[in-house]
């Protein structure tokens, strides 16, 4: 969701009653580049990619688009997803 642009106040997303499945799957939405950029490179820094690369290839849910051009900028050093 990282184009999404959250409420200014009580985000319906943020609810506590979600707290749990967040902790699981955490969100990120527009203007947490920062966070996601550090959570890619905690969980795909090591090895070569083949098997997440296979398991996103292979899914039934894909990323759009932009998501893909913007984590394949932050590969590439784009400036403002340097952590």
């Amino acid at each position: 969701m990282h184009n999404y642009i959250p409420a200014r106040n009580n985000e319906p997303l943020l609810d506590p009653r979600y707290s749990n499945y967040i902790v699981d799957t955490p969100i990120f939405i527009q203007f947490n580049d920062r966070e996601l950029a550090a959570k890619l490179k905690n969980d795909v820094s090591e090895g070569d990619g083949f098997e997440i690369a296979k398991s996103i290839e292979e899914g039934k849910i894909r990323p759009s688009k932009k998501l893909v051009e913007t984590v394949d900028s932050l590969f590439h050093g784009s400036e403002e997803l340097i952590v």
